[in-house]
């Protein structure tokens, strides 16, 4: 899943986040202050890490997102927001994306 073949990822959705030369530990303080009481219950994430055959999707409580966040960098030897991540969470139909190009969106189902 890429974040240009989610529909509904339409120009207009998308705010400036940096990800660039910035310390992982506060994009992902950021993260949460936008996208963070829309991740409920079980959900799913995709980083760039994800592709490699040896790591794939992360299925996860949101209880967990902070610690996932956190070992990420330990699990699979690059940080959470190396690029592209996309979280999805089935119970309010959200989708939260982080760009590598420094955007963000949020999609409330």
């Amino acid at each position: 899943m890429l974040p240009d073949k989610i529909q509904g990822l339409t120009p207009a959705v998308w705010d400036a986040f940096n990800i660039q030369d910035e310390d992982d530990a506060i994009v992902r303080e950021r993260f949460l202050d936008v996208a963070g009481p829309d991740l409920v219950d079980d959900f799913f994430v995709i980083t760039d890490a994800s592709w490699k055959k040896s790591v794939g999707p992360f299925s996860i409580k949101a209880c967990e997102l902070t610690t996932l966040k956190a070992e990420h960098a330990e699990r699979v030897a690059e940080p959470f927001f190396a690029g592209d991540v996309i979280i999805m969470s089935p119970a309010k139909g959200t989708v939260a994306v982080v760009h590598h190009d420094g955007l963000i969106a949020l999609l409330r189902g």
